[in-house]
């Protein structure tokens, strides 16, 4: 009888996985947004409305803030969060945050091999910054 050898288990999702990522979707950080409330102001919310450009795609959204101690903060049209960051996935024109579009960022998918290869890298640059040969 012969034994199947498993193969060995890589770290991160697999290639193949089709869910899209951070990386590929416009990003709109609130701090970035031109005339938001100055501070301190008297109320910690607001409404704006904001507009602009997907890649192409016109957009218009109205935006609850809110001011926490130390940013804007926006809630997700999607989800209602408070998120700092709104993303719109290519072509779309409503935007939502990380978790309700569920997205993932491009590291999840690096192999093992790759990180093992990073952390030999920064202990080498450690041992020549240190003097050692």
């Amino acid at each position: 009888m012969t034994e199947k050898r498993e193969k060995p288990k890589r770290a991160g999702r697999p290639a193949s996985s089709k869910r899209l990522k951070r990386e590929d979707c416009a990003a709109v950080a609130i701090r970035t947004i031109p005339n938001l409330p100055q501070v301190p102001c008297q109320n910690p919310f607001a409404d704006i409305q904001v507009s602009g450009d997907n890649r192409g795609v016109p957009f218009s959204i109205r935006l609850r803030l809110e001011r926490t101690r130390r940013a804007w903060l926006c809630f997700c049209p999607q989800c209602s969060r408070r998120v700092a960051v709104l993303y719109f996935p290519p072509g779309a024109v409503e935007p939502g945050c990380r978790a309700c579009l569920g997205l993932v960022y491009a590291s999840q998918y690096r192999f093992k091999a790759d990180l093992v290869d990073f952390a030999r890298a920064v202990a080498r640059w450690k041992t020549l910054r240190r003097g050692g040969n």
